[in-house]
């Protein structure tokens, strides 16, 4: 037998082993990189998501921005939070509307963040307790048995009030005129004769003349008249405010004949009589600017005689007053307990999965 061939033989066999077991370590170790690599991608494509999704919740106020108000919701809405002022989001500001309405639509998040798996948490900053907590109704796993979990964490800003509407230089308004900020009001101006009212704004279907507040509203909101601005450029500013809540189809129907002057006025103090008893008007008991007076109750009058739970009321103004004075009023909507024009500093969590 010859040695030499058996060595080379065996040589070669054992190297063909070394290689085989060395290429198995490699194509080993190479999916394992190749998980690793999906993984990290996997990651970073969650990572992004709620990181993108986080930004528009609290950058935008939504596409569209109005989608809040939009009855039903738009089921393709974009919910952002951002509320919006006059030279557009207020980034980090949320407006307490948006949320409630994304409260009762938490299906909208999916459109941000594409997937079924998300939570979304808002907490105050100062004492941790929750304002607001969105959960996917319809995950495909649980968190507890989530592979990849992406979380973003966003510093915010509660801003508790919000305008339900505004009537703005009431003193200068063309009564043949009425804009949509004053369509709301009926203003008597230096006299029992010269009126500012409704005009060409008279059903309640028109969604100009009234606005909307439900007994349910109550029990989560406190409204406020606000003073806006109360000056006179000669003489005296406003110093008594008459106002009252109606029916939206109250005074405007017709019931108390043509809508003149005279039977609109008789109508009006006849439906306040009616709700508020005898010398129905309310009356504002400090008129000057940046003053507040708590309406609840007296809206919660308003719809319980009519028995109008879902509230399509009216706000009635009436003022005698210096012709040169200037006067602006808004309706101001806050969370209940918390303080007109406070800003609460709260904690946002998104969270998604798979």
């Amino acid at each position: 037998m010859d040695d030499r061939g058996f060595l080379f033989t065996s040589d070669l066999l054992l190297s063909l082993i070394i290689v085989t077991v060395a290429m198995g370590i490699a194509i080993g170790q190479f999916d394992a990189l190749n998980y690793q690599m999906q993984d990290f991608t996997g990651r970073q494509s969650l990572d992004r998501t709620v990181n993108d999704a986080a930004d528009y919740i609290i950058k935008t106020s939504g596409n569209p921005s109005n989608w809040n108000e939009i009855k039903p919701v738009i089921s393709s809405s974009l919910p952002g939070l951002a509320y919006m002022s006059n030279i557009g989001p207020n980034n980090n500001y949320l407006n307490p509307k948006k949320m409630s309405i994304l409260n009762s639509n938490p299906n909208l998040l999916y459109n941000l963040v594409h997937t079924q798996n998300y939570k979304l948490l808002i907490t105050r900053a100062d004492t941790g307790q929750k304002i607001l907590e969105i959960t996917s109704p319809n995950p495909t796993t649980s968190l507890a048995n989530a592979k990849e979990v992406a979380v973003a964490n966003r510093t915010v800003v509660i801003v508790t009030n919000q305008t339900a509407f505004s009537m703005n230089d009431l003193m200068h308004i063309n009564p043949g005129h009425p804009s949509n900020d004053n369509g709301f009001i009926w203003f008597n101006k230096s006299g029992d004769s010269d009126y500012v009212g409704p005009g060409n704004v008279t059903t309640a279907q028109n969604v100009n003349s009234s606005f909307y507040i439900s007994l349910e509203t109550l029990e989560d909101y406190d409204f406020y008249i606000y003073i806006d601005e109360n000056y006179a450029t000669q003489g005296s500013p406003i110093n008594v405010i008459k106002y009252g809540f109606t029916d939206g189809d109250a005074v405007v129907n017709g019931t108390y004949g043509p809508l003149d002057d005279k039977n609109r006025d008789t109508a009006i103090s006849k439906e306040l009589d009616a709700i508020y008893h005898p010398g129905g008007w309310q009356s504002l008991p400090d008129t000057d600017s940046g003053s507040l007076l708590l309406v609840n109750e007296d809206i919660k009058s308003a719809l319980q005689y009519y028995n109008d739970p879902e509230g399509d009321l009216k706000f009635w103004v009436s003022v005698k007053s210096n012709p040169q004075a200037t006067l602006s009023l808004s309706l101001v909507q806050v969370n209940k307990g918390q303080a007109p024009f406070q800003k609460i500093p709260a904690k946002l969590v998104l969270t998604v999965w798979e």
